[in-house]
């Protein structure tokens, strides 16, 4: 039992240095004077897949969550009461992966390697949603999913904005009827995978309404520049992955 709680306590110590870290991470390439920040990159090779500006605030709700969280997970741990568990642990992965998907892209600019850490931490927050979604302990497992599941949600949207920017990089922007050919396989693919993913976490609603808030971002930017196929693709993935996440949850009230 010691050496379950010593570990319990290294999760959240862990969880709490890496979610205050997230945001702290934004700023190196500034407080260092050295590299770029991933707004910049991004801003000058982005293409119709990178939701509309405002879309990211979203990252200050996500940031809170990471913190409510891992504060929530320790000061459950310190009082002996149930934890995460399981779910920590994969959630930890993913604020892990998302401050060194920050530091990547900044110290070495937005490539594959940046993909990979991406889709890395989306796969993991959606591991731990997925997980405390089916914990019998339920107060632990409502907790870790209410703060971790937009994050899981937004990932899944951003990876494959983070494709097409990484893609832009390394062979210079596409014509403009290649460009949307690509943006609409990328957001059908983006919509897809949130879809499966709304199922697999069971339907969790701040999972569902950060992956949307992406999907509507890419739709009314795509619509400001006037391409029409990005933002039907846009819109019709958005309403195919609230219905997929409000059957999912329904089937899962049942049982």
């Amino acid at each position: 039992m010691r050496e379950r709680n010593r570990a319990g306590l290294l999760r959240a110590a862990t969880a709490l240095a890496l979610a205050t870290a997230q945001p702290l991470s934004t700023r190196a390439a500034r407080w260092t004077g050295r590299g770029r920040t991933e707004v910049e990159q991004a801003t000058a090779t982005e293409g119709p897949v990178t939701p509309a500006g405002w879309a990211f605030v979203i990252w200050a709700p996500l940031f809170a969550g990471s913190l409510a969280y891992a504060a929530t997970d320790l000061r459950r741990e310190r009082a002996g009461e149930e934890t995460s568990g399981a779910a920590g642990w994969w959630a930890n992965a993913a604020l892990a992966g998302n401050v060194a998907w920050s530091l990547n892209a900044q110290f070495r600019r937005l490539d594959e390697v940046s993909v990979a850490l991406i889709l890395g931490s989306a796969s993991a927050a959606t591991t731990s949603v997925a997980l405390a979604e089916r914990d019998p302990r339920a107060g632990a497992g409502r907790a870790t999913a209410r703060y971790i599941g937009p994050l899981a949600g937004w990932l899944c949207v951003a990876a494959f904005a983070n494709i097409e920017t990484t893609r832009n990089l390394r062979r210079g922007r596409p014509e403009d009827r290649q460009a949307t050919r690509s943006a609409v396989a990328l957001v059908a693919a983006a919509a897809t995978v949130g879809g499966a993913a709304a199922a697999v976490v069971r339907g969790h609603r701040g999972f569902a309404l950060a992956a949307c808030w992406g999907l509507t971002g890419i739709a009314v930017k795509a619509l400001r520049h006037g391409q029409a196929p990005v933002a039907t693709a846009a819109g019709v993935g958005g309403v195919a992955l609230a219905t997929s996440s409000a059957v999912a949850r329904s089937v899962a009230a049942r049982r």
